[in-house]
């Protein structure tokens, strides 16, 4: 038996965290036991019977936690086995103390591993963080995504939480401009709850607001252009559909862990504007993946805590201006 002291919910890390094990049950052995730090938006009867077997567990059995690092103390087992999330290159003294008391240190990432081997720990071992390409494929022929895009416009999508770290007001604003510089139909999708911020509707709001949008609900509008921002947490079965309901996806983060929105997006077939950072250059590589869709990212203080890497909005406003002017030519990059 292996515990597992993790979160499944519809957030990026309980959604990996559920793969992580579910991938663990089907092809390693069934023999696993969760200890939840919280449950919901999955929908799975296998993890009832994964909670049921974490009731009584032993600390004698081996453990995995995938969760922040100041949540690793609560990791029990024989040997303690640490999948901790990070987005920056620094560690402050207890962070550093925490890691030390893992026997092994699990990353998604070769970025994530190189932090770690640089602040003098050799115990790093690389998961890949992933999707399941039986779900996230292309599924709309090239000739068809044009047919919509002429009867609707095109239809952009960036999935995470509204929060400075992935940049999630430079991203609108961005479109909004371009929506001003353009007489083409354009729409986002523009999922970003956070439960970890109560203004996050408010400060959308705020936004369209002063752009002269209207709002009705969950949906703004101004001229030919369109954005729905769900009010609620979209449910991971959906996501699938979601993807391909769009043509292009944009995500502009500062830093990020892994980034698995953007997985799922270019598996599905999505041409995304994106950056390269941290652990994210893992898989958008310069030279493979196009660079006119590559955004450059800047840190201001590289040594601080949360460096405050910075994307210049204008660029973003003009690659997604290239993209409605010229579709054809990106969407063949799937």
């Amino acid at each position: 038996m292996i515990n597992f002291f993790c979160p499944i919910n519809t957030l990026g890390y309980g959604i990996f965290s559920y793969q992580l094990i579910r991938a663990y049950y089907e092809f390693v052995s069934p023999d696993v036991a969760l200890i939840p730090l919280q449950v919901h938006g999955i929908k799975d009867p296998n993890i009832n019977r994964w909670i049921e077997n974490g009731i009584n567990y032993s600390d004698k059995n081996p453990g995995i936690m995938l969760f922040h690092i100041d949540g690793m103390p609560q990791l029990k087992g024989t040997p303690k086995i640490g999948f901790p999330l990070f987005e920056w290159e620094t560690f402050t003294t207890d962070e550093i103390s925490i890691l030390k008391g893992l026997d092994y240190i699990l990353q998604p990432s070769a970025w994530g591993k190189s932090v770690l081997n640089k602040c003098g720990f050799d115990n790093v071992f690389i998961v890949p963080g992933g999707f399941d390409p039986k779900v996230y494929k292309p599924t709309i022929a090239f000739n068809e995504k044009l047919k919509r895009i002429e009867k609707q416009g095109l239809t952009f999508i960036h999935v995470g939480k509204y929060e400075s770290r992935k940049n999630s007001e430079l991203i609108l604003k961005a479109f909004i401009n371009a929506a001003s510089g353009t007489n083409a139909k354009i729409n986002l999708l523009f999922h970003v709850y956070n439960p970890f911020d109560k203004d996050w509707f408010k400060k959308i709001k705020d936004i369209f607001s002063a752009f002269g949008f209207s709002n009705k609900e969950e949906h703004f509008t101004k001229g030919n252009s369109h954005v729905i921002v769900p009010l609620s947490p979209i449910s991971s079965d959906e996501f699938p559909e979601i993807y391909q309901m769009a043509d292009f996806g944009i995500w502009a983060s500062k830093a990020e862990g892994w980034n698995l929105p953007l997985n799922e997006a270019i598996a599905s077939g999505l041409p995304c504007i994106t950056t390269n950072n941290t652990a994210q250059a893992d898989f958008i590589r310069e030279g493979t993946y196009p660079s006119e869709l590559i955004l450059k990212t800047n840190y201001k203080n590289p040594q601080d805590l949360e460096p405050e890497a910075y994307v210049v909005e204008i660029e973003i406003t003009e690659k997604i201006l290239t993209l409605i002017q010229n579709p054809e030519k990106f969407l063949n990059l799937q």
